[in-house]
């Protein structure tokens, strides 16, 4: 039999085999027991080192992350302007106002509305309200018009081609806008070029309300960003479109400039001397003129400026820098008397050049 001490060698013999046939641990390390093992995060079984080494889960406390926005993109320039309809609408046609697919022609010579089917490009009807239209311009649903002579009638006209009388101004008008509601009117005083008031009128209650005056040469009517622009005296009136009082006046050289609003400003057309202006309708500041070159007229609507000459050319226009943009032959001289958008065509009037009684409305379309 073995000694005792026998035993205890083959005992410590055995114990140190079985050390040294120990399969090492998963991640094959053979560090003493108790002591931490250094694991890589998908290479232990250790419940705990696993969740030592697992990908922290985003706090839900945490801002969520705003994703950058995109360059505004800007809207492709039309490489041609051409005309695709010209209707005869009659003796001196003047300002166009749209309701729908139909334009309203005021002809002053023939004393008459025109209604023109844009679709069809032919006039559907012949609207009689007063003796001389000139001033013409669209509400809501419904179209205004003043007879320019002594009577000063007022007369609404609705979807379906119908006049109704709506009262009278107290004096002569020089231009129509309509804005916020309501119809507003430059007045000139006593049928002269002395002085001038605007005049807001309600088509619901047919109500009047007269601001203070505005002062001489009045001529164009805008109404936007808040307020009413009139131009009038030495450059445009700003008013305030509820008390009608005067906030400020803004010096703007130029004979019997015209006044138009888009999304992001407010331009003064000078058209007989080939020039408008830009005003910051934030600052009340003029930031820039332009010149055209040449008589014009303009559109504008959102953040498009278009401008016509007088020798046919259609000048685009960077509202931001007041550069042209594109200029694009139409392909004959119009002398335009007023120039308003639908959709993305442009409607013209100009008077009959050999015969007066061929005033036209030209439809114009950019592509």
């Amino acid at each position: 039999m073995p000694t005792r001490a026998a035993s205890l060698v083959l005992s410590t013999l055995l114990a140190a085999a079985l050390v040294s046939c120990r399969p090492a641990g998963s991640n094959g390390s053979t560090d003493a027991p108790g002591e931490p093992t250094k694991t890589t995060a998908n290479a232990s079984s250790d419940p705990s080192s696993t969740a030592a080494t697992k990908p922290t889960a985003p706090s839900t406390d945490a801002a969520p992350l705003t994703p950058a926005e995109p360059p505004p993109v800007e809207a492709p320039v039309p490489r041609s302007a051409r005309v695709t309809k010209t209707v005869t609408v009659g003796k001196w046609p003047e300002e166009v106002a749209v309701l729908g697919n139909d334009a309203f022609v005021a002809t002053s010579g023939s004393r008459i509305v025109r209604r023109v089917d844009l679709e069809k490009g032919a006039v559907a009807q012949s609207i009689r309200v007063g003796t001389f239209p000139v001033n013409i311009v669209a509400g809501t649903r419904e179209i205004w018009s003043v007879d320019y002579n002594s009577r000063r009638t007022l007369f609404e006209i609705d979807e379906a081609g119908k006049p109704t009388r709506r009262g009278a101004f107290p004096d002569h008008v020089e231009k129509l806008a309509f804005g916020d509601g309501s119809l507003f009117a430059l007045l000139a005083k006593d049928d002269s070029s002395g002085d001038s008031s605007v005049v807001r009128f309600d088509p619901k209650t047919g109500k009047q309300q007269r601001s203070v005056a505005t002062g001489a040469n009045p001529a164009g009517l805008a109404v936007g960003h808040g307020r009413v622009w009139a131009a009038a005296g030495d450059g445009v009136v700003v008013l305030n479109p509820e008390s009608l009082a005067i906030e400020t006046r803004i010096p703007v050289a130029g004979n019997l400039p015209q006044v138009f609003t888009n999304a992001g400003s407010v331009y003064v057309a000078a058209a007989s001397n080939g020039t408008f202006v830009r005003i910051d309708p934030s600052t009340l500041e003029l930031t820039r003129t332009v010149e055209v070159g040449e008589p014009f007229v303009m559109a504008v609507k959102d953040d498009e400026v278009v401008t016509l000459g007088h020798s046919g050319t259609l000048t685009i226009w960077d509202p931001e820098k007041g550069t042209a943009r594109a200029q694009l032959d139409v392909g004959l001289p119009i002398h335009g008397e007023w120039m308003t958008w639908h959709g993305s065509s442009l409607l013209v009037t100009a008077h009959g050049t050999s015969d007066e009684k061929q005033g036209s409305l030209h439809v114009l379309s950019l592509e």
